[in-house]
């Protein structure tokens, strides 16, 4: 599972940075595609992490559990991991921007002197 964390935020840290010589993006375009990889990651991981709260709970109430209430489960997951990041009330989507805006910044430094 901590596999699939690191991949996914590499993957969305690759996609919302385009450092390629001819490709830059603007500063503000740049940020708005780190905040979207940011609450992208971080309702991935709400998702996984209602999952595994989740996990432990019995489906075999009022509507018996079964493949549909597992998919069920897993949509609804998914659309209340999107609205918490959403809201901004974790914070964890804007430790994240923060975090890859500093590296962008260091990296830009770095292209800057030559190094």
């Amino acid at each position: 599972m901590l596999g699939n964390l690191n991949s996914t935020l590499a993957l969305q840290t690759e996609l919302a940075y385009s450092a390629e010589p001819g490709n830059q993006l603007n500063a503000s375009k740049q940020h708005g595609n780190f905040k979207e990889a940011a609450e992208n990651f971080e309702a991935f991981f709400v998702h996984q992490m209602m999952e595994m709260m989740f996990k432990g709970v019995k489906t075999d109430g009022v509507f018996r559990g079964g493949q549909a209430e597992k998919v069920f489960r897993s949509v609804m997951f998914e659309e209340m991991s999107k609205e918490i990041s959403q809201s901004g009330q974790l914070g964890i989507a804007d430790s994240i921007m923060r975090q890859m805006i500093q590296m962008q910044e260091e990296l830009d430094q770095q292209n800057v002197q030559g190094v």
